[in-house]
């Protein structure tokens, strides 16, 4: 128990919070569009992501999935509802949008527009 009390008062355990703070909300940002990548990558600082946004073939949706649930999970830890909301709506609306998006995007490549 000392040595998580030690923890908790440290830079250490403040940085992280930091760290997981700023890697939710560039993640948030990013999946709702209020962001683009190039926005969140110019920024100051390290650009923390819960996920490797620059290699999206080897996301799969189950993996995806369970990136939503832990930032909803975090969000309602600290009483974002509205944010919480947000990512459930888009987990659950954002699969077909995704998948229409990936067809358009087949389309585009075989046509050579």
């Amino acid at each position: 128990m000392e040595d998580y009390d030690n923890y908790a008062d440290s830079e250490m355990f403040y940085e992280n919070k930091f760290i997981l703070r700023n890697c939710m909300k560039n993640s948030y940002d990013f999946l709702m569009g209020y962001k683009t990548l190039e926005e969140l990558l110019d920024q100051d600082g390290n650009p923390y992501f819960l996920w490797n946004v620059v290699d999206h073939d080897s996301l799969t949706r189950s993996t995806f999935d369970d990136i939503l649930d832990v930032m909803i999970k975090y969000y309602e830890d600290n009483e974002e509802y509205e944010k919480c909301a947000k990512i459930l709506k888009f987990k659950t609306d954002g699969k077909n949008k995704h998948r229409a998006k990936v067809k358009e995007t087949y389309r585009v490549r075989e046509e050579g527009i």
